[in-house]
């Protein structure tokens, strides 16, 4: 028999054992650190919790960067045009979302996210507890988890398009811990919320009586009660100061001198011809007289362009007409339009072509009446494309008095379009009293009516303005108010906080807010300086009103219609992916709109054709719609809504011409007057809320995990 070998019991030597340890600690620390890594660990914890449904940490971080990419995207442009101040590199708790600093979009982020995912939960919670009949809870679920398999499969195929596998591209986009399994949870909740909403908004719009939509109509008059006008106004906020004669007394004493030698040395003083005697001799010496004259002059400039603007403002309130207010206006406005035009034409001229000063000063004369009456009549030029032929071969200015006038007319017909107003209801000034003077009589709105309400004439309002420096101090002032009070809150959560580390955060804040009230103290003090030594000669707002229609309710009728688009286009560049489907000319486009037309009325039963009937038609149109309901005027090109708006019988079919191709038309009929849908509508968004506001769902949020989130 084999013998065994018996088993060495000899203790492990201190080094070695402690050589173990260690090795056991390094896999220990790996196996940690992949677990970790693959967010396992991060999936693991709540995110948010109500009655019954969950929300991992994995999935909030969805919700959160999907917000945030959605945020940043509405936001690019103003973000890139410095109107929003945010850098996507710089860390979240570093920027502020406004000036005085109470609030970082790390905390704006967060907050965000917290309430899109309470509101998502509520609506869930809800939906679960419906017990409505016909209202089928099951079939909303099935409906959502659809959409996330379909979402997912989308997700799936941009991955593959951008050659990546989807875990990297969902974690690249939505965070680094956000798995597939964990998306599709998240899409199921995120899809059956809005689904929800839907329901219960159509249960509430359908059981909207007619008293809650005047009743709502009563309580939001601004959102419906509106009036046109044309208005311009003149404005300056230049200032003058002025020179103080003891500040030039006393030569290598006086205050100027000491001031203008501040810094330099002996060198840079001789350089810059500094001198005593420049400065001596007060009201005598040349510095002051020099400052005087320069401050003399600034306030004659300023007085001089207040009487123009005066005289212009003169013209225009006494404007009887809109049309001659316009025409006022263009007047006036020409010539700086006419010279930017011209300025930008130069460079095609060859020097030696350029035209005299009377040329130029005759050809703007005669033209400038026909172009001003080109903006008025919406002409786009002067001349007929024929005329600009018969410039091909002229000179270089002679092609430009071809093309001149055109850009001139682009030009003022923008301050036209500047000039064009629709104001909504208030009686704050002049102008709203003048606009709205009518609306106590028509809809018994009590407030106590102005004595000029028929809106037919123009309403002045000029004063001089409250000094711009004493508004700064008045706005600093208000400032210091918020961020005082707003220090006194946060010292009363520093007082009942127990926990050191959110103690600490709240210090932290306390104390930005503090830096940013010294600041203002700084600001306070610099302006009110400032107000002290200037004398108030350059503050003044001008402005002239013409009532085009007074305050009224917008009393269209909706109306429905029907189109089949043959859409034209011109350009069959590479990027445009349906160009075999487009028509390559109107003249195409169009004789196949008249025979489907055709075609179309020979369906008609007396004279109309039925809805069902027009659209067995569409399948070919061009549009992604057939049918459009509640159609207002402003909601379609112009052609459009002429035809919409001029069909009289039900079935009625046509064809029109737009830019974008030719349109086999149908008219539905009309539905209800504008402000009526919009009463309807609003109304029941106010009813939904105060419905959510009362549901008593309790969320809760795991804060912990937004570090993580965001990195």
């Amino acid at each position: 028999m084999a013998q065994v070998k018996p088993v060495n019991k000899k203790k492990m030597s201190g080094p070695r054992l402690a050589a173990l340890i260690v090795t056991i600690a390094i896999l220990l620390g790996l196996v940690v650190s992949l677990v970790a890594g693959s967010g396992i660990l991060v999936r693991a914890q709540e995110g948010a919790s109500s009655e019954n449904f969950e929300v991992n940490a994995s999935m909030m971080s969805y919700y959160t960067n999907a917000y945030y990419q959605n945020w940043y995207s509405q936001n690019y442009y103003y973000i890139y045009l410095g109107y929003i101040s945010f850098n996507p590199n710089k860390p979240l708790d570093e920027q502020y979302t406004d000036s005085s600093k109470t609030q970082t979009y790390y905390d704006y982020f967060i907050e965000a996210s917290k309430t899109t995912v309470e509101t998502y939960l509520k609506y869930c919670e809800a939906a679960m507890a419906d017990k409505t009949e016909g209202f089928d809870y099951d079939k909303l679920v099935d409906d959502a988890e659809q959409y996330s398999k379909d979402t997912l499969k989308s997700l799936k195929e941009t991955a593959k398009a951008n050659k990546m596998d989807v875990d990297t591209y969902i974690r690249q986009y939505f965070g680094q811990y956000v798995s597939q399994n964990d998306l599709k949870k998240a899409l199921v909740i995120e899809k059956i919320a809005p689904d929800y909403y839907t329901v219960v908004y159509d249960r509430f719009f359908e059981a909207m009586d007619e008293d809650s939509k005047v009743e709502f109509f009563e309580e939001n008059l601004s959102s419906f009660i509106s009036a046109e006008y044309l208005a311009y106004t003149v404005s300056s906020l230049k200032t003058v100061t002025y020179p103080v004669a003891e500040d030039y007394v006393g030569g290598a004493e006086s205050k100027a001198y000491k001031a203008a030698i501040q810094g330099k040395t002996p060198a840079q003083v001789q350089a810059a011809k500094i001198i005593p005697e420049d400065y001596e001799g007060g009201e005598e010496s040349e510095a002051y007289k020099k400052a005087l004259k320069t401050a003399q002059d600034n306030l004659a400039s300023n007085l001089e362009t207040l009487e123009n603007d005066k005289a212009l403002i003169e013209k225009l309130a006494a404007a009887t007409t809109a049309e001659e207010f316009k025409r006022i206006l263009l007047d006036a406005k020409f010539d700086d339009n006419f010279t930017s035009a011209y300025n930008s034409a130069v460079s095609k001229f060859k020097t030696e072509e350029k035209p005299s000063d009377e040329d130029l000063k005759a050809f703007k004369e005669s033209v400038k009446q026909k172009i001003i009456d080109a903006v008025i009549d919406g002409e786009t030029d002067i001349y007929t494309d024929e005329e600009k032929e018969t410039a091909e071969d002229a000179s270089a200015w002679e092609k430009a008095t071809k093309t001149l006038p055109a850009s001139v007319i682009t030009k003022l017909k923008t301050v036209v379009t500047n000039a064009t107003k629709n104001g909504s209801y208030t009686l704050s000034s002049v102008l709203g009293q003048t606009l709205f003077g009518g609306v106590k009589a028509e809809f018994g709105i009590e407030y106590e009516e102005h004595e000029d309400k028929n809106g037919t004439s123009a309403a002045k309002d000029s004063h001089w303005m409250v000094d711009g420096l004493q508004m700064n101090i008045d706005n600093i002032k208000i400032s210091e108010t918020i961020i005082k009070a707003s220090i006194a809150e946060k010292q009363t959560e520093i007082d009942e906080e127990t926990d050191a580390d959110k103690k600490a955060e709240l210090e932290k804040e306390k104390k930005t807010l503090e830096d940013s009230l010294k600041e203002l103290a700084e600001d306070l003090e610099e302006a009110e300086t400032k107000l002290a030594e200037v004398e108030k000669t350059g503050y003044y707002s001008y402005s002239a009103y013409f009532v085009v229609e007074a305050a009224h309710r917008d009393e269209t009728v909706l109306r429905d219609v029907g189109h089949i688009l043959f859409k034209v286009e011109e350009d069959h560049s590479d990027s445009h992916t349906h160009e075999e489907e487009y028509y390559k000319t109107f003249e195409e486009a169009e004789a196949a709109a008249k025979a489907l037309l055709e075609q179309i009325k020979g369906t008609a039963v007396n004279g109309a054709v039925e809805k069902e009937v027009f659209e067995s038609f569409g399948g070919d149109t061009h549009d992604s719609n057939v049918f459009y309901e509640d159609v207002n005027k402003g909601d379609m090109v112009e052609e459009f809504e002429d035809w919409l708006f001029a069909a009289t019988t039900k079935g009625e079919v046509g064809v029109v011409k737009t830019e974008y191709g030719y349109h086999v038309m149908w008219y539905g009929g009309e539905t209800e007057a504008a402000w009526h849908k919009t009463a309807h509508e609003g109304a029941t968004s106010e009813d939904l809320s105060d419905w959510f506001e009362d549901l008593d769902y309790e969320v809760t949020f795991n804060d912990s995990i937004f570090d993580k989130i965001f990195g």
